[in-house]
């Protein structure tokens, strides 16, 4: 249900950004959100309930906050209602075969005697069907049993404490001095319990920057309880007085670990040292069946805003202008290639989040050898890149996104073959200005890579050949949430969408003033691009409305081929890619099981549903290849064997400083995307709130902030921008991603009736051109 959807992605929202606090209020929103997906939805089988209470809705809840066990407790408790029913239908129907030799008087009379028992009922509520095919829980027969048991574990995490606070007197003695850490609700009605019948004295450690055990001891005074605070630099210095240590936690992991405040191990390991006890007071809705194999997906990432906030920093800790004009960094040269493209007064701030290189699977079926399997291992490495544009608005000095691009890289060293795929491009709609920035950007993305003075000599060849891979599809929001509400905001439709990414690579590969520095010899450069469901070119020009009006175009569009870069015949698992977040990838699926070839690939794909339902997709390649003779020594190149992994790190090291911006885990990189994905971007308000959430967990992600590759804020001042076609910029507010149109040539167009002259924007069609229909 509509509704039911609304209340899971409430909850999900507030669990990443932290609104509910505390295990116990997170199990029980929890747990009553799962008994509400079990009530209202319709299910008729035991496994549909189970996917969906795993698969749809635990999942991402886990995604959400990693701790707890509440969905693993529901489906538990589904599976054991389950097996317990078909264990009673079993019991029914070897009991109803038993008695197979009665009369049918006597089997009326026996069923009508029982029709006041639960198993009758139940039995009639099956029906007669297996207990395999069908175990209806809701149905009319028998109770709501599954609905019963979560029920019975809210009533269960309801009354945590009472069962917990009874132990209290057993644990805590008269005249003894406990210390405690950070607040914990279990501990505190523990402690407040022991007071009423005992006198005893805590210390409380303050848990810096968090200060939780300031609003613990407060808590524990009112109650009137000697209560002392301690900063967490004591810890260790108090424990030889301290006769025992009672303190909370979040969860308890299969090994015995527990998950809690920060701070938890440094009071342990003290009183380990002293030798005094430690309880921990929880409830068994806490363990979880984890394992703490990455210690860091465990831990919660916050804004340092707290401990220090943006205004009381450094003031270099976004630098005014790229500290090296000649840098190699990505981040660098979009700020440069921006300052030099856009048009206008703008202030920008580029902010580059990236994942350290990752072993990859190769990207298409290898071909079986009988060779060494270690000649076969794949030297592929992938990276993720996430390219984020702010900008300030001039009318109240607030900074808000207005371009974002996420960016998948493929570097494969046995072929020396570089893969780009080009994941989302999305706009926000709030800029105040006519220049879009998205086209510079990823035009000047594209550049990098392409203009060889960026990149490190003795990775020059390993980037021999560059294949770019773009998927484009109208969507009204990619990475900016809710931002199509914003009525500023202009959503391109299917033909608008393929044209302009059909002009942004031609532009960039062929009409670039900056692409003069490249030698045209030194790169052979050829492009594709494919609607699926367009068999000729022709069609597909009339779509996107690309007609070639001149000589100077058509020479141009000798750069494009209408089709793909892979042979009809060959297997299309062998030769198409497979990329992460790729439409194409359920398609390779089924053409693995099948054996498709290329061709046939294209024909099953055109009538998929990403490409179906009244929208057109469309695929673009473009492939840059480095020629031979390229004047580098031949000590420049080093050839190392994929074994020597001391040459695989300093690659993978030099990579990895090129981009600049942060480098993270791929771990920290989804949950950095997730928080992107909570974010609202309806409203200028709530976008320029959702903007600043953003960049403090951005600079929170590194340990020791680099002044120098954080991030780059740089001014634009460009009054007027010239294109290749002579055409200036004009100053009336338009939407992100629009198209350059080429006009025709400014001379006017005579009207033979009126003998005047009429605008030469407008296209005309001559009388001459227009011929009736005989009758």
């Amino acid at each position: 249900p509509r509704d039911l959807n609304a209340q899971i992605e409430s909850l999900i929202n507030r669990l990443r950004r932290r609104q509910v606090v505390g295990s116990w209020c997170v199990s029980i929103e929890t747990a009553m959100l799962l008994r509400q997906v079990v009530s209202t939805t319709r299910w008729n089988h035991v496994e549909t309930l189970i996917k969906l209470v795993k698969e749809d809705i635990g999942k991402r809840l886990v995604m959400a906050q990693p701790r707890g066990n509440i969905v693993r407790r529901v489906l538990c408790l589904i599976r054991d209602v389950y097996n317990s029913e078909v264990s009673t239908f079993d019991d029914l129907s070897a009991e109803d075969d038993d008695k197979g030799s009665i009369t049918d008087e006597e089997e009326e009379e026996e069923v009508t005697s029982k029709s006041s028992s639960q198993k009758t009922r139940t039995f009639s509520f099956y029906g007669g069907l297996s207990a395999a095919s069908m175990i209806n829980l809701l149905g009319d027969g028998p109770p709501p049993l599954i609905i019963s048991e979560i029920q019975e574990m809210i009533n269960e995490l309801e009354n945590t404490y009472v069962n917990i606070v009874d132990q209290a007197m057993e644990h805590i003695h008269s005249n003894e001095i406990i210390m405690t850490v950070g607040k914990s609700r279990t501990v505190e009605m523990f402690l407040k319990t022991a007071a009423k019948k005992r006198k005893f004295s805590v210390l409380v450690a303050e848990t810096f920057p968090t200060y939780l055990g300031h609003e613990m001891a407060l808590s524990l005074s009112q109650a009137g309880i000697d209560t002392t605070v301690i900063s967490d630099s004591a810890i260790f210095a108090v424990m030889s007085r301290v006769n025992k240590v009672i303190m909370g936690t979040h969860a308890v992991l299969a090994n015995g670990g527990l998950i809690s405040v920060s701070g938890a191990q440094m009071v342990a390991t003290a009183a380990k040292h002293h030798s005094k006890p430690v309880v921990v007071c929880t409830g068994l809705y806490k363990l979880s069946p984890l394992y703490p194999y990455d210690e860091d997906s465990f831990n919660d990432l916050v804004a340092p805003d707290p401990v220090l906030s943006f205004n009381e920093g450094d003031s270099n800790a976004a630098t005014d202008e790229p500290t090296n004009l000649n840098s190699t960094r990505l981040i660098d040269y979009l700020a440069n290639s921006l300052k030099q493209a856009v048009g206008g007064i703008h202030t920008y701030t580029i902010y580059a989040l990236s994942t350290k290189l990752i072993p990859k699977e190769s990207l298409t079926l290898p071909e079986i050898s009988n060779t060494d399997s270690n000649t076969n291992k794949s030297n592929l490495f992938e990276r993720q890149l996430l390219l984020l544009l702010k900008e300030k608005i001039p009318s109240n000095d607030k900074e808000v996104f207005v371009t974002g691009v996420e960016i998948y890289e493929y570097h494969d060293f046995d072929t020396n073959l570089l893969n780009i795929y080009i994941s989302k491009v999305d706009t926000t709609g709030y800029r105040p200005c006519s220049s879009t920035p998205t086209k510079n950007l990823l035009t000047a993305y594209i550049k990098f890579y392409l203009e060889e003075t960026n990149v490190n000599r003795q990775l020059l060849l390993k980037r021999k050949t560059i294949k770019f891979n773009i998927f484009a599809r109208p969507h009204p929001q990619y990475l900016f949430h809710l931002s199509e509400k914003n009525p500023t905001k202009r959503v391109l439709s299917d033909s608008e969408l393929l044209k302009w990414w059909k002009n942004v690579l031609q532009r960039t590969f062929l009409h670039d003033n900056t692409m003069c520095n490249v030698k045209e010899k030194t790169r052979k450069k050829q492009g594709w691009y494919f609607f699926p469901g367009m068999s000729s070119e022709k069609l597909a020009r009339t779509f996107i409305k690309d007609i070639v009006n001149d000589e100077t175009e058509n020479r141009e569009n000798l750069f494009w081929q209408y089709g793909y870069p892979y042979p009809d015949t060959e297997e299309a698992i062998k030769v198409i890619p497979r990329f992460e977040d790729d439409a194409k990838s359920r398609w390779l699926d089924t053409a693995r099981e099948s054996s498709l070839t290329v061709k046939n690939f294209w024909e099953l794909i055109s009538i998929g549903s990403e490409f179906a339902g009244g929208k057109q997709a469309g695929f673009f390649w473009v492939d840059v290849a480095l020629d031979d003779d390229q004047g580098l020594a031949s000590q420049d190149i080093e050839t190392v064997p994929f074994i020597d992994q001391s040459f695989n790190l300093r690659i993978k090291k030099e990579l990895e400083k090129e981009v600049g911006g942060v480098v993270v885990s791929a771990h920290t990189y989804v949950q950095a995307l997730g928080e992107l994905f909570a974010q609202e971007f309806h409203s200028e308000e709530t976008a320029i709130e959702s903007t600043s959430y953003w960049c403090r967990y951005f600079t929170g992600l590194q340990d020791k902030i680099n002044p120098d590759s954080l991030v780059i804020r740089f001014t634009v001042n460009n009054s007027t921008i010239t294109h290749n076609d002579g055409q200036k910029l004009n100053n009336t507010p338009v939407n992100n991603l629009q198209m350059h149109v080429k006009r025709k040539a400014s001379s006017s167009v005579q009207n033979d009736n009126l003998n005047s002259k009429i605008d030469s924007n407008i296209n005309v069609l001559p009388l001459s051109s227009i011929k009736r229909v005989k009758k």
